[in-house]
């Protein structure tokens, strides 16, 4: 019998029970499989991000750095669906850290609190201008959409 160190049940030691594992002492996990799998699960996701992000991007400073991480992607990496949009324009970002990002939304715009910019979009007020001060602005989507640039 083998004892799984998360949930304590018994269990007879094979591989039905258990999974492999070369590491242990009789070959096998020290969890029981469902214990395992929901540890798996979990991990995974914290792994991903998904968990921690989630918690993060609903602060103010988390939901600030998602938006300068996404203007700096457009802007810079040529690998970036809305490069072409945006960095492939000559649109640049002229902030030269997220510190100086964040310090002009708070102390210019007025922004200091996750609930003033939550569901807004950063937009340009001048479309060719770069993302620099006094070119940009928390919009809705709706506003947002209506300042894009026309295509022909």
């Amino acid at each position: 019998m083998k004892t799984c160190t998360k949930c304590g049940i018994k269990y007879p030691a094979i591989l039905e029970y258990f999974s492999p594992d070369k590491r242990g002492k009789n070959g096998l996990q020290s969890r029981c499989r469902k214990c395992y799998r929901s540890y798996q699960k979990r991990y995974r996701q914290i792994k991903r991000g998904k968990i921690a992000d989630k918690k993060y991007r609903s602060t103010f400073n988390g939901y600030l750095r998602c938006v300068f991480n996404g203007l700096k992607r457009r802007c810079n990496n040529p690998n970036c669906a809305a490069y072409k949009n945006y960095g492939g324009r000559g649109i640049r970002n002229k902030f030269n850290s997220f510190d100086s990002f964040r310090d002009y939304i708070i102390n210019d715009l007025g922004h200091d609190t996750y609930e003033k910019i939550k569901g807004l979009q950063i937009d340009r007020t001048d479309n060719n201008g770069h993302y620099e001060r006094g070119n940009i602005r928390f919009v809705t989507c709706k506003e947002n959409c209506n300042n894009r640039a026309k295509r022909s």
